[in-house]
Order: C-alpha cells, then structure tokens, then sequence
C-alpha cells in the first residue's frame, strides 16, 4: 500500500462560535458543567451519618480518612460553602464593594 491511498490529516484550530451565538454558547457550557457538578453529589443523610464516625487509630489513619471524606463529598462540601457565601452576601451586600 503506498502513503498516497491514506488521507491527510487536516491540522489547524479548533472550530469557535460565532459572536453572535456566544454568549449562547456561554451559558449552554456553564447549565452543563453545572448540572453534571450537582449531579455528582452524595445524599444528604449520608453526609451527617452519625455511626460512621469512629475514633482513628494512628495519623496516618486520621489523615486518609480525611482526603478520603473531602474527595467523596467535594461537591457537598462546595454547596455548604456556596450557601454560607450567599447567606453572607445577603446580610451585608456592601462587603462585595468593598
């Protein structure tokens, strides 16, 4: 078989929206990335699940528990932050001005 009968590849940029639509563009990224974050997140109750606390044996124990915890529930952790922040921002609006 010669290299002539194999296609070309056709390097060059990656295709961008136009002006027009992007800001349509924009927002249809963001609601995906968005709902595909929530949708990754643990139930509630399994977060406050009082029993599964247990006393750790050694550091090293205590400290794979805890990047074990904040890799699992990372995406409750950033709602509880994302709620604290808006309740913040709404009993004092100024703190975004200053």
């Amino acid at each position: 078989m010669s290299l002539a009968s194999f296609p070309k590849p056709h390097y060059g940029s990656l295709p961008s929206p136009s002006s027009s639509n992007s800001t349509t563009y924009f927002v249809t990224c963001a609601t995906t990335s968005t709902r595909s974050s929530f949708a990754t997140h643990q139930p509630w109750e399994e977060v406050f699940t009082l029993y599964s606390f247990t006393h750790p044996y050694s550091i090293e124990e205590a400290t794979m528990r805890v990047r074990r915890n904040l890799d699992h529930f990372r995406m409750n952790y950033s709602m509880m932050v994302l709620f604290v922040l808006f309740l913040s921002l709404l009993w004092h609006p100024f703190s975004i001005i200053m």
